[in-house]
Formats: C-alpha cells, structure tokens, sequence
C-alpha cells in the first residue's frame, strides 16, 4: 500500500514538474534572426560554451555569437545568398516553409530569356526530386529587372551594365521551397543561373532591413508574417 502511494506521489510530482517546465517554456520569449548569408557559406552550425554560456558560434565559418538552440529556416545552398531567416520557433517555421509564404529571390541569368520563356518558367509543372521523393513546381511569378534597379538596390558587388547584356537579372517569388528550385527553373529554360540572391521573405526584405553580407539583427514574427491570416491553434 504505501510503495503504491509512493509511487503516486512520484508520478504526480513528475507531471507537476513538467507542467511547470512546459509553463515556463511557453512564457520564454521566442528568438528571430535575420542575416545575410555571403556566398560560399554553408548553412551549418558550430555552437561553442563559454563562461557566458553555449551560444551559436559560427554559420558554416562565419562568427556569429547568436543565442543557442537557433535553426534555420529554409537553407540556402553554398553558392546562393541573401536573406537566412534563424529562430527557435518551430511554429514559426512551419508557418513559413508550409503556409505558402512567398519567397522573393533575384537571379542572375546567362542569355536573354524571351516572354515564352519566362511564361514556361511561371507556369511550373516541371518534375524535381526533392529529398526522398519527386515534387511538381507550383506556379510562381517571373519578371525581368532592370539592371538600373538592382544595381541601386545595395547589393554588394552590384551589376554594371554596359551596354550589352551578357546576363539577365530576373526576380522569381515562389510559394514552395523545393530543393534549388530557382536554379532547376531556369537551367531547364536553358539559362543557367550565374548569381542568385535570396532578396526577401514575407513582408521583410533586405532592402528594408540594410544588411550587408555576414551582418544580422532581431525581427519580429510579425515582421515577416505582418500579412498572415490568424493562426489556428497547434
């Protein structure tokens, strides 16, 4: 009788402390990160402890110092960059990869793409392994840039046209986020992508954020999901 009640006691003093664990992970502030991945870096993590704590060291060799326990929203592959979203959030994530979220990227361009071209690009349709299985492009929006544009919106190493447009500078918002998508669009269209950067997500871009590659700073859930429809419950 009284290994039962201990056993009781136990029990109900171990849901109470993960009733208080759970409490208090709920009333912890959630992190968001926005930086600006350089090429050539890989979306990967080194955490570090020091006597002020664990923290995320570097990204893929680029110091950072950020909060512990981050991870990355969408990855951009090694040779692409721009905008890298990190938080602990798992709702937020989800809400971002899965909610249909646009993406706005600018992709530089071998060749001159005709309007069919850029339709086709636009229509999706196109079959691309993703992962373990086989996904379909979703429709996404393409349009062509003025090199003016891109070159006064602050980029590093901006374009400088001269007067014979070797490449192409195209924006290309998707909804998905299939494995170097952009870079299969436009290499199936027969205009391999040469640059590409990743230039917004949601409601927050780059430009408005003024970063310059290897930088980063605190946003809010709401400043990449301002125009999001009220969240169901989890």
């Amino acid at each position: 009788m009284r290994a039962s009640l201990l056993a009781a006691a136990s029990a109900t003093a171990a849901a109470a402390a993960l009733l208080l664990f759970l409490a208090a992970r709920r009333r912890r502030p959630r992190v968001y990160v926005a930086l600006y991945k350089p090429r050539l870096t890989l979306c990967a993590w080194h955490d570090a402890r020091t006597g002020g704590g664990a923290s995320r060291a570097s990204l893929g060799g680029l110091p950072l110092r950020l909060p512990p326990a981050l991870h990355v929203v969408g990855r951009l592959d090694r040779g692409s960059e721009g905008l890298l979203l990190c938080t602990d959030d798992g709702r937020f994530t989800r809400d971002v990869l899965q909610g249909g979220v646009p993406k706005r990227y600018w992709a530089e361009v071998r060749g001159k793409p005709s309007e069919e071209t850029l339709a086709k690009m636009a229509r999706g349709g196109l079959r691309m392994r993703n992962g373990n299985g086989v996904r379909m492009s979703l429709p996404a929006e393409v349009r062509v840039l003025e090199w003016e544009l891109v070159a006064k919106a602050g980029l590093p190493d901006p374009p400088r046209g001269d007067g014979v447009e070797r490449t192409t500078w195209l924006e290309v918002t998707l909804c998905q986020g299939l494995n170097q998508q952009v870079r299969r669009m436009t290499k199936h269209a027969g205009h391999a992508t040469v640059r590409l950067v990743r230039v917004a997500v949601g409601d927050l871009s780059l430009m408005t954020l003024g970063l310059r590659p290897g930088e980063w700073t605190y946003v809010r859930r709401e400043d990449v999901l301002r125009s999001e429809r009220p969240a169901s419950a989890a």
